[in-house]
């Protein structure tokens, strides 16, 4: 049964409502200035003028003034405003969002069956890591109703832009032209964001804001016919090339003949399945349509071709970490530092915990000498990966385990 945590559902409507109001008060003569800043501005960035670092920071002064000014409206609501309007508008959907069911007598199927009105939604509480949780639940009559309507029908609030986005001046103003953004996630935490109101006043954000700047400055498109296969694929409700089934339940394994025949009962595979049994199947979809697109054109030595060339990194975790800290023995061992060959944290890693095993072992810990053998770089490779990104002692365990 379908069901949203209401905190974040009322957070949602809230923030909603708000970019409804701001679009309303943009209109108002008396934040047009605000509104003209932003627009010449824009058009700077749109020429290519703002990479002079001198400019941006004379410019980002005044971002940061307007930001600041209590004349001028300020298009950001508290938290709590936010989920007062979303909670109160959902309970209002509540009251009034009903619908009429059919009930049929399943001890007597013949008997006229009966109708009534029942809630499209209702309220409950779930238990989660022992807190009582408020839920919205969806009636599962709503669910059957949505479920025939057309799939994969999105409705976002913040779309792509076709234009060039805002520069980031301040971490507060950048990217969206009406919509204001923070380029850093605080997530309301207080001494978080008087560090980088500091930073900001210090001037040691011009050179990180040019990083989502040159993104924002990037074109992108999005590529149709492996976009009209995924939404064949999410529309057919089956499991494939890692879409989740439309129904989640226990079903029998297919028969031998199910990849030879899904192209004939599902149109979804366009000719052949073999793309669903690579490593990154979408990947290799799409590499696959821009060769045939390439060999089909008049000249394929001069198709102009938009796929990614994907570069992996060494441990991308470790790369931060040793960039930001200025380490240089840890940009050796990932790569960030000219080398004669290649540099393998992980066979790193894997020698110096053999070496701490086997001394365990000499030692005589029992443990030591059960595993002293079993200590390979595939084994510590994810433990080294997850480590940089918050993974738990539980969580570290569970992935040595699993390993055969």
């Amino acid at each position: 049964m379908g069901e949203h945590v209401l905190a974040r559902l009322a957070d949602t409507i809230g923030s909603a409502i708000e970019v409804e109001h701001n679009m309303e008060q943009l209109k108002k003569m008396k934040n047009q200035k605000m509104l003209r800043t932003q627009m010449s501005v824009h058009e700077l960035h749109s020429k290519g003028k703002l990479f002079n670092t001198s400019l941006r920071k004379v410019l980002a002064k005044v971002a940061a003034k307007e930001l600041n000014n209590d004349v001028h409206w300020k298009p950001k609501w508290p938290q709590s405003v936010k989920l007062q309007i979303g909670a109160l508008l959902s309970t209002l959907l509540m009251k009034c969002a009903t619908g009429t069911v059919r009930m049929v007598n399943a001890k007597d199927p013949d008997s006229p069956a009966k109708t009534a009105e029942d809630p499209a939604f209702y309220h409950a509480y779930r238990r989660v890591r022992h807190k009582k949780i408020g839920v919205i639940v969806f009636n599962p009559a709503l669910l059957e109703l949505l479920a025939r309507l057309s799939k994969m029908q999105l409705s976002l609030r913040l779309l792509p832009m076709i234009v060039t986005p805002r520069p980031w001046l301040t971490w507060r103003s950048g990217g969206y032209l009406l919509h204001e953004e923070e380029v850093v996630r605080l997530q309301g935490n207080l001494e978080h964001r008087a560090l980088v109101n500091r930073a900001a006043e210090e001037d040691k954000l011009i050179v990180v804001l040019h990083s989502p700047h040159v993104l924002g400055v990037t074109p992108w498109r999005v590529t149709v016919p492996v976009l009209e296969v995924v939404l064949e694929c999410w529309n057919s409700g089956e499991e494939i090339a890692g879409i989740p089934p439309e129904k989640l339940e226990e079903i029998p394994p297919p028969p031998e003949d199910y990849e030879t025949n899904m192209e004939a009962k599902k149109n979804v595979a366009r000719q052949t399945t073999l793309w669903l049994e690579v490593d990154k199947p979408w990947q290799f979809l799409a590499n696959c349509m821009e060769l045939k697109a390439a060999l089909s054109s008049d000249d394929p030595l001069q198709f102009a071709s938009r796929m990614h060339i994907h570069q992996d990194g060494t441990c991308n975790g470790l790369q931060h970490y040793a960039a930001l800290g200025g380490d240089v023995l840890g940009a050796q061992h990932v790569n960030l530092v000219p080398s004669d060959r290649p540099a393998d944290v992980y066979s790193g890693v894997a020698n110096q915990v053999r070496a701490l095993v086997q001394r365990a072992a000499e030692a005589g810990l029992r443990e030591a000498i059960l595993i002293k053998n079993h200590v390979t770089r595939k084994l510590v490779k994810q433990l080294v990966m997850t480590n940089t990104y918050g993974v738990t002692f539980v969580g570290a365990k569970d992935q040595v385990n699993s390993r055969p």
